[in-house]
């Protein structure tokens, strides 16, 4: 019988990184998280589709590959995050539907991008004895 054990971490890293160094100190910090956790096998790492992380996941594919740390010679271990596509795709079939889903989009988006008339919306609201449990709200963006 196998004890091996699969084991998901969590990193979760607000950067906004541009210079080619700077990309592979992304590989060398989620690195040393790695060593810090004491991880033996690494099969994937997900993350959005920033071309920063492509160069981050290059040096951990080459770091981890020494180490013989990778699962499959590492053929998986970029794994881009599957809402950040699935917000892609769905952002772009809108696009081409009813013009008055666009007309709605850029309402909510005139509403809330200002105190004065979100509070304007919301007197009109009341006024009209309108019930709801949410405000309108804008689309939250992963990029």
């Amino acid at each position: 019988p196998s004890t091996s054990q699969l084991t998901c971490y969590a990193l979760p890293m607000a950067m906004t990184i541009i210079s080619a160094d700077f990309r592979e100190l992304i590989g060398r910090a989620v690195e040393k998280c790695l060593l810090q956790w004491d991880l033996k096998k690494i099969l994937t790492i997900t993350v959005d589709n920033a071309s920063s992380n492509d160069v981050a996941i290059q040096y951990l594919k080459r770091r981890l590959n020494q180490w013989g740390g990778t699962i499959l010679d590492g053929n998986y271990l970029h794994m881009r995050c599957a809402a950040h596509i699935l917000n892609l795709v769905i952002k772009d079939g809108l696009k081409d539907l009813d013009p008055s889903i666009v007309k709605v989009h850029a309402a909510v988006r005139f509403v809330r991008s200002s105190p004065a008339r979100l509070q304007k919306f919301k007197a009109c609201v009341e006024e009209e004895k309108i019930e709801y449990k949410g405000l309108v709200c804008l689309d939250i963006e992963t990029r």
